[in-house]
């Protein structure tokens, strides 16, 4: 593929460890992961993930990129207890950072929570969810995709520990934002539809 040619062409001019070589790498195991093929992700930032720490160091920005795609990777293949540390370890990082990112900390969140949602850990949701989804509307602003997301989300662990006033309320604002951003068809605001459907029953006389 084309990945594999930029990748033996770094390799043959920089190096296996250069940070060229590894920019390329990240490139291909990010094109494994939206094709799909977690399984070729989850092999390949098994290596790539500590050669990036040492060449660039943890906080760098491509680093934080990477673990972010492995900690995607191990979730996929179904290592949830080893996403859910490495996310947190992404947390710890970037908090301590000499420029600490916002955004990450927030999307990294909400990857956890998207993993005690499907272990129906909706308590440690919720909390997450509590504190991320004012931060992410106070420093990101309610225009960012990602604070429409983390709000839809919310609603939905909003519906299934029945706080159906706050889930109509989360999904009044999400619903038609993830419209403007995605469009009608995309998978997320079928999901979101499906919740708003949800509520428009629960609250039927």
């Amino acid at each position: 593929t084309q990945y594999d040619q930029v990748v033996k062409g770094m390799e043959k001019n920089y190096g296996d460890n250069s940070i060229s070589t590894l920019l390329a790498k990240i490139n291909k195991a990010t094109a494994f992961m939206y094709a799909g093929d977690f399984e070729q992700a989850y092999i390949m930032t098994s290596s790539l993930l500590p050669a990036m720490i040492e060449q660039a160091g943890s906080s760098h920005r491509y680093t934080v990129i990477l673990r972010n795609i492995r900690a995607g990777a191990l979730q996929n293949v179904g290592k949830l207890d080893d996403a859910l540390s490495l996310y947190q370890e992404a947390i710890d990082i970037d908090k301590n950072s000499v420029e600490p990112d916002v955004h990450n900390q927030i999307n990294f969140a909400h990857n956890m929570a998207t993993i005690y949602f499907k272990q129906k850990r909706y308590d440690q949701v919720n909390e997450i969810y509590e504190r991320i989804h004012p931060k992410c509307q106070k420093d990101l602003g309610v225009d960012q995709p990602l604070c429409a997301i983390v709000a839809d989300a919310y609603a939905a662990v909003a519906i299934e520990l029945g706080h159906i006033e706050q889930a109509e309320e989360l999904l009044a604002y999400s619903n038609p934002a993830l419209i403007k951003i995605f469009g009608v068809d995309h998978p997320r605001v079928k999901s979101s539809n499906e919740r708003k459907a949800l509520m428009t029953e629960a609250t039927a006389p």
